[in-house]
């Protein structure tokens, strides 16, 4: 372990009342709360002040991933048989059901000012929706594999796509592709752009490693590749506004990072009470952390530097 900051970290709760594993979190529209969903295909709202659920939607099967719109009060899902449900949270109410893909609905990401979503699928292609109208304005093959993971940069509206191909691909805001690359072995499970106008790119794998591009010239130049964790790499964001990177993964650990992935801090299930089975998902929610996983448990962690 490197680098001079360190974290004293707290686990503060167990959520408990999903039947089956945990796939996605998601701030909700009240302060104070949050969304999840998973295999059950329940999205339950949580009060951290009491700790207690309620289940606000039942969808026909798993729930793969959760995007909420706060200015609309839209919750998009992204699901098992490859629908895009969309719900307006201040009625609790689901609105339409979308399908264009043939199976499950990996991930949602908002571009620039949300005028438009992309979605990403399992069948190999991604759909470009208008979030006002619900219209699909294009659906693009991109690979026979899984798109598995979306991340769009926030001042360029730059797309990049992590596929169970290997490969990284990289699209303009206009939708049009610019460049691929071979990213992680055998599959990429996220990318998050860096916060900030230099465009770093992040990305982790089923090779549990946690790599940096270089796309100042749109090529993928690596910058740095770190063997992270033991098993696949599930899920990696930031913390807050930055600038340090928190990383999931199916060896039952969350980790902390500098920008130049510099090891910060270790919590685990030894030393830490972290989940007993693999995390799924991370969400960074005012200034605490929360991890979920398959053994149908959300934990809130506070971490305060040391």
């Amino acid at each position: 372990m490197s680098g001079s900051t360190t974290f004293q970290v707290t686990k503060e709760a167990e959520l408990r009342g999903h039947r089956q594993a945990i796939y996605a979190l998601s701030p909700s529209m009240s302060k104070g709360h949050l969304f999840s969903a998973g295999a059950d295909g329940v999205v339950a709202e949580w009060d951290l002040e009491t700790l207690e659920a309620r289940q606000v939607l039942q969808a026909p099967c798993a729930i793969y991933c959760l995007q909420l719109q706060k200015e609309t009060g839209l919750l998009f899902m992204g699901l098992q048989n490859g629908e895009i449900a969309v719900a307006d949270m201040r009625q609790n109410i689901m609105l339409k059901r979308l399908q264009v893909h043939s199976s499950g609905v990996f991930d949602i990401q908002f571009d620039p000012g949300g005028k438009n979503f992309w979605a990403s699928s399992k069948d190999g292609t991604v759909s470009v929706w208008d979030t006002g109208t619900l219209v699909c304005l294009q659906r693009i093959r991109i690979s026979a594999h899984s798109i598995r993971t979306l991340s769009i940069h926030p001042s360029t509206g730059l797309v990049a796509m992590g596929c169970s191909d290997n490969h990284i691909y990289l699209f303009d805001n206009q939708a049009s592709p610019l460049s691929a690359w071979t990213a992680h072995a055998p599959s990429v499970f996220r990318v998050l752009w860096e916060q900030g106008p230099k465009g770093a790119l992040y990305s982790t794998g089923r090779d549990a490693l946690i790599r940096s591009w270089d796309l100042s010239s749109q090529s993928g130049l690596p910058v740095s590749a770190v063997p992270a964790h033991l098993y696949a790499i599930n899920d990696l964001i930031w913390m807050g506004e930055g600038p340090y990177l928190v990383s999931g993964s199916m060896d039952k650990s969350i980790k902390v990072w500098d920008r130049d992935l510099n090891l910060l801090k270790v919590v685990n299930f030894e030393k830490n009470g972290c989940h007993w089975n693999g995390v799924n998902r991370l969400l960074w929610l005012g200034n605490r952390l929360f991890s979920c996983g398959d053994d149908r448990i959300i934990m809130q962690w506070k971490f305060e530097i040391g």
